[in-house]
């Protein structure tokens, strides 16, 4: 089974710990831990595959700021080896997701380019797993970057879809990507310090309008909406790496 079409707008924002901080403190009574979360361990991990073509369209539509464009990513949660297979599609400002639940055993087939499970699961009528082969059967996809960070994840208490996330200790990786994203100790390994602007991505995704009440807090708190891809800052922090050593020896 595929989980539900997932239609939303994100603001995205640079902060400082002194902001994450601002913005908790006004927002807390109103919010309640993610589901994932816990007192003991408020975040927890996101370690993703993003997939592109060989001339990497999908990261030269966001820069250009195409209206319409697509995103396919594998993603893990934690040291869970299973995972899902998401497909992120952007019409202006609206923002589309649908997503397929994998074993770690369908994780490890389509990292290594068999499409098999999204074919079994769309035979049992997910229309997730069709979304997901168009995408793969229109475009020369192939591993391209991968993201990791901590997330602190909240919910409005009175809109449990309205949620506030907080990504911090964010990297990115660009070589053996299978291998690295199929390796159980991911979250431990040494991958690239992204170029970011502030210590976290903090992000307000909402299924309808956008509460007041919400920006408001980020308003009063200093912060200023930017448009930021944690898949394109990995795919520049590859580049940055790989063009390292051309670079010290002149």
């Amino acid at each position: 089974m595929s989980e539900p079409l997932i239609a939303r707008y994100e603001l995205k924002y640079w902060s400082t710990p002194a902001q994450d901080g601002a913005v908790l403190a006004e927002l807390g009574p109103l919010l309640e831990r993610d589901p994932h979360a816990s007192e003991e361990a408020p975040s927890y991990l996101v370690s993703s595959l993003y997939f592109d073509t060989p001339d990497f369209a999908a990261y030269e539509e966001k820069l250009e700021g195409q209206r319409l464009r697509a995103k396919l990513r594998l993603r893990r949660y934690g040291a869970d080896l299973g995972g899902f297979a998401e497909l992120k599609a952007k019409e202006g400002r609206r923002i589309y997701k649908w997503r397929v639940p994998l074993s770690a055993e369908e994780l490890r087939a389509l990292c290594e380019g068999d499409a098999s499970p999204l074919d079994a699961a769309r035979g049992q009528g997910s229309e997730a797993a069709a979304r997901l082969l168009a995408e793969l059967s229109c475009r020369e996809l192939r591993p391209a970057a991968i993201t990791r960070y901590e997330r602190e994840a909240h919910r409005l208490i009175r809109d449990p879809s309205a949620r506030l996330t907080f990504d911090r200790s964010l990297a990115g990786w660009g070589r053996d990507l299978v291998a690295a994203f199929l390796d159980p100790e991911l979250g431990a390994r040494p991958l690239l310090p992204l170029d970011a602007r502030a210590p976290t991505i903090l992000e307000l995704k909402v299924s309808g309008p956008v509460p007041e009440h919400c920006l408001a807090a980020l308003r009063a708190a200093g912060l200023r909406w930017s448009r930021i891809s944690k898949y394109c800052l990995a795919v520049d922090a590859s580049r940055r790496r790989a063009l390292g050593p051309a670079l010290r020896g002149r």
